[in-house]
């Protein structure tokens, strides 16, 4: 073979590998714009939501509630050094509930149970569009006992806030 047919030969060849990468990338396009056609955007405003939730795996589930946790820590942590709260106002505070974990959206439920029930939550279509963080503050009251009056009134506010 001539060094003229080599060269020749390689570049049908770069071609022809530029030519298919060109159809799996036009395809794995085409599967993700579907995908997200079919299951709705999501974000919702700047926030992930219910559409997002749903394709992830387990452990992303679990690592994006604690992640959601872990910023409710250090805000909290930031506020009562940045506010410089006395410790008598501190402990005022505590002993009226202004901290009850209610309020606070934790639950010693743990994440996988918290995810489990953001799951749940999901099932509803009517629900896929409220935030990933909605979620969580809905799913965390109901875990931390909250009333169904409170809890209906809290779902019919959010549908209503993200329609």
């Amino acid at each position: 073979m001539t060094e003229e047919g080599s060269k020749r030969k390689l570049t049908d060849i770069g071609k022809s590998t530029r030519k298919s990468l060109l159809i799996i990338w036009t395809g794995i396009y085409l599967n993700c714009a579907l995908t997200l056609a079919v299951s709705g955007s999501t974000i919702t405003g700047n926030f992930l939501n219910g559409h997002l939730w749903q394709l992830l795996n387990d452990s992303q589930k679990i690592i994006h509630i604690t992640g959601i946790q872990e910023g409710l820590l250090l805000f909290l942590s930031q506020i009562k050094e940045d506010l410089q709260i006395p410790p008598e106002l501190m402990d005022a505070m505590n002993e009226s509930g202004f901290f009850d974990r209610r309020r606070l959206l934790f639950s010693y439920q743990g994440a996988s149970n918290i995810a489990a029930r953001i799951d749940i939550f999901y099932r509803d279509q009517a629900n896929l569009i409220i935030p990933i963080a909605e979620a969580y503050q809905h799913v965390t009251m109901k875990l931390n006992f909250a009333t169904a009056e409170d809890l209906a009134n809290n779902l019919s506010n959010l549908r209503r806030k993200y329609k």
